[in-house]
């Protein structure tokens, strides 16, 4: 995804950043708060995946998803300790190796406000 794109996704609701990231292609898409809460993910991906369903995901911690090893590692949490975008190959299901993109959106103050995510 090119600086332009990401600069713009600064400025869009979640609604409207998801379906930038499924036109361009883009899958397994979840977007957390700064604090790594989850506030959106790709449902029917997940569930197809892992059988995770909207409760077991929404409002819950990054730190979860990467503690019983959906995915290793949890990109988003690359990025809230790195405060960079970060691409790496991640394991899927513990046998699936993919390559994924995070990347922080912040504040007026320089904060992580939100970090997408996605395959």
């Amino acid at each position: 995804m090119t600086e332009e794109v990401r600069v713009s996704m600064e400025i869009l609701d979640s609604s409207v950043k998801v379906q930038i990231l499924k036109n361009l292609g883009c899958y397994c898409i979840l977007i957390t708060d700064g604090n790594g809460i989850v506030t959106y993910f790709d449902q029917d991906y997940f569930y197809s995946v892992w059988g995770l369903k909207e409760n077991d995901l929404l409002g819950k911690s990054a730190y979860m998803l990467d503690e019983k090893q959906v995915i290793k590692p949890v990109l988003a949490i690359r990025v809230m300790e790195t405060k960079a975008s970060v691409t790496e190959i991640s394991t899927i299901k513990g046998n699936y190796d993919v390559v994924g993109e995070a990347f922080p959106i912040f504040d007026e103050e320089g904060n992580i406000c939100e970090v997408i995510s996605y395959m």
